[in-house]
């Protein structure tokens, strides 16, 4: 396969740091395999460089396009990251261009952290990987920020999250950070790969020089800042000196200033600084070299996803001491290969470590214990072929076409997991008439949403019929009735209930609404763009009504009256079409507001129950709109650009509640809670 990494981490300039150190890792490995593995590093830099590392393997430095007026602007907001961010994913989608139109790549990997694949996903046909690495949201609660910065934290997050949702698949490194991200976002995971380490070519050999030998050493390796939580080790010095003489704590990596600031005065009022070295940031060859004399691996993180730091704790045979905290706990198997320390309590920190230093000999076990876990589950080896074969996978799955509209019905919404073949059908129609089966795919979502409840075996009538929507709640278990007094809607349910084959779970009459009277009742019944369409609109929902259980569901999907199509769209369609487009009998379409739907729902005597508006997009994907660009320009040209568009507005949608106001479709949950 040929593979690209998008990691501007990668650049040693900027610290190299877990995920450098990954990318560095896997890339090597997955190009000793065979694979063709590209890196892509952005960066503001004066040019760019290309560095051939092997055969197979290829960086590109690349120089990170500059936008000068923009850039201005957001930094005159305070906001020059989330500007650096969107430069970043810029440059590597125009780099990845260039380099598909040559090598034509199979997939590419991309972590969320600064949203670097995430114009890729919106704009290239390239199945594209999102490799979790903690975000912005999880690492950034334990800041202490102002106003300025929460905001450009919140607008960093959005983007990760784009990221994450935008992508083809989405691996985590721990069934932990899955189950955050799935609690807090509600994505869905498709695999657990863990970070590697390169596990034989860095292994460290444990004898000390003669020289260092009567000296104890402490080693912390990462960030100073209080995420990483180094304080609690400074605040256990004192009683550790009492115990240990000859000790010393070597502290590697970058520091935050405000945070460095504040535990100075810490370690002056302790008196410790005479045990304590800051050595700042330094390349992993360098870090190994301390390694080699350390006594005691300490990773005190109050939050973490996999830091590869603790693997290599593991690796240099040092006995590893960490928070417990819930990520360690599923990598060092509660503490059966690995200590696991209250991250707030000095004093057990303290007594761990002078145990620890005093008699080595009783943490052989763990140290011995820890390694072989090391080599059977995160090694480079065994990461690297589980990562191609989960690559080669979502490469097979991929399909241009039928996913282009994945976004507007998930395989799984809530509850509901979509009907594969359902969802390929209405996607297939949808290329050839975007407008109406993207208006299907949305209604669906909407309409699923607010049913919210298990429909095997439900009964629901379809009044007013839209079939195609009907055979999905069938497909899903419902026995649903379907009564329209259109030929050609009654000709196409027959023909989809035999095509999805839920023949035996549809009943479908040709009727008058209103002079429908069944014997038996239904759990839901719904209609969609039905009751605009006459005046005598609470008559409708009233029959509605009398077809339904008590306690049953009466739904009705309408247009938004504040829609762009509603206030702008429907008058040019009147007056082109001399105000018969959309009529039935002399009755032009309305549109309504929730307060005149809620308002027609309690005249029909309904308790209403939910009343919302969604589906953005819809505006856009309109059929005047989509027809003029249809017939204006060449659509398999335009397509692409289009779909991205639809993807941001959804996205939009559901990451800003206050957006649904703008959509297209009003939807109003009735419930029946008297029989009159």
């Amino acid at each position: 396969m040929n593979i690209v990494f998008l990691c501007r981490e990668y650049d040693r300039s900027i610290g190299y740091g877990g995920i450098g150190t990954y990318i560095h890792n896997i890339s090597e490995e997955l190009s000793r395999l065979g694979h063709k593995v590209f890196v892509v590093t952005s960066l503001p830099r004066k040019k760019s460089w290309i560095e051939r590392k092997n055969d197979n393997l290829i960086i590109y430095y690349a120089k990170q396009l500059q936008i000068k007026g923009l850039g201005r602007i957001f930094f005159i907001l305070g906001m020059e990251t989330i500007y650096l961010r969107l430069m970043c994913a810029l440059t590597n989608y125009l780099v990845v261009k260039r380099l598909n139109k040559i090598f034509k790549i199979d997939i590419i990997e991309t972590a969320e952290w600064f949203n670097e694949g995430l114009f890729c996903e919106l704009f290239l046909k390239i199945p594209v990987v999102c490799k979790l690495n903690g975000g912005t949201y999880f690492c950034s609660k334990y800041d202490e920020v102002n106003i300025i910065q929460k905001i450009k934290q919140y607008l960093e997050t959005i983007l990760e999250l784009a990221t994450i949702k935008f992508a083809t698949a989405v691996v985590s490194p721990t069934y932990t950070h899955m189950q955050e991200v799935n609690s807090k976002f509600g994505v869905k995971i498709d695999a657990v790969i863990p970070n590697c380490i390169k596990v034989g070519s860095t292994e460290i050999n444990k004898e000390k020089d003669k020289k260092d030998v009567h000296t104890k050493k402490v080693l912390f390796v990462g960030r100073i800042e209080k995420r990483k939580n180094p304080d609690v080790i400074i605040r256990a010095i004192p009683k550790i000196v009492e115990k240990v003489k000859n000790v010393e704590f070597i502290f590697v990596g970058g520091k935050t200033k405000h945070y460095y600031k504040k535990i100075l005065p810490l370690i002056n009022e302790l008196n410790v600084s005479q045990y304590i070295k800051f050595l700042g940031p330094l390349p992993p060859e360098k870090v190994n070299e301390f390694r080699k004399t350390v006594d005691v691996c300490v990773v005190p993180s109050l939050y973490e996803v996999l830091p590869l730091v603790v693997l290599e704790g593991i690796l240099s045979r040092s006995p590893l001491v960490c928070s417990d905290i819930p990520v360690f706990r599923e990598i060092l198997e509660n503490g059966k290969i690995g200590i696991l320390v209250d991250p707030y309590d000095e004093n057990i920190w303290a007594k761990n470590l002078i145990e620890i230093l005093t008699n080595n000999e009783n943490k052989k076990e763990f140290v011995l214990n820890a390694y072989e876990k090391l080599k059977q589950e995160y090694s480079v080896e065994k990461v690297s072929k589980d990562l191609a074969e989960f690559y080669l996978h979502v490469k097979n799955q991929y399909q241009k076409k039928s996913l282009q509209f994945h976004y507007a019905l998930p395989n799984y919404l809530g509850r509901y997991k979509i009907p594969w073949n359902w969802k390929m059908f209405v996607l297939q129609k949808l290329l050839q008439q975007p407008a109406l089966y993207h208006f299907y795919l949305l209604t669906a979502k909407q309409l699923l949403r607010i049913i919210d409840e298990d429909l095997n075996g439900k009964k629901i009538l379809d009044l007013g019929s839209t079939p195609i929507i009907s055979m999905l709640l069938a497909m899903l278990g419902a026995k649903v009735t379907l009564v329209d007094i259109d030929k050609e809607e009654i000709r196409k349910a027959y023909n989809l209930a035999k095509y999805f084959n839920v023949e035996d779970n549809t009943v479908i009459t040709q009727q008058d609404l209103f002079k429908t009277n069944f014997i038996e009742k239904f759990d839901i019944v719904f209609n969609c763009g039905v009751i605009e369409h006459f005046y005598n609109s609470v008559e409708i929902i009233k029959i509605m009504k009398n077809n339904t259980v008590l306690g049953g569901k009466v739904i009705c999907l309408v247009p938004y009256k504040y829609s762009l199509h509603s206030i702008f769209i429907r008058r040019y369609i009147r007056k082109k079409y001399g105000f018969y487009w959309d009529k039935i009998g002399n009755v032009p379409e309305r549109s309504y507001s929730l307060k005149q739907l809620k308002k027609e729902f309690i005249n029909a005597g309904l308790l209403v129950k939910k009343c919302e508006v969604g589906n953005i997009a819809r505006n856009i994907c309109d059929d005047h709109i989509i027809s003029f660009l249809f017939h204006h320009f060449k659509f398999d040209f335009i397509r692409p650009y289009i779909i991205s568009f639809f993807k941001i507005l959804d996205f939009i949608e559901e990451t800003f509640p206050f957006m649904k106001y703008f959509g297209f479709m009003a939807i109003c949950c009735g419930i029946k809670n008297e029989d009159n």
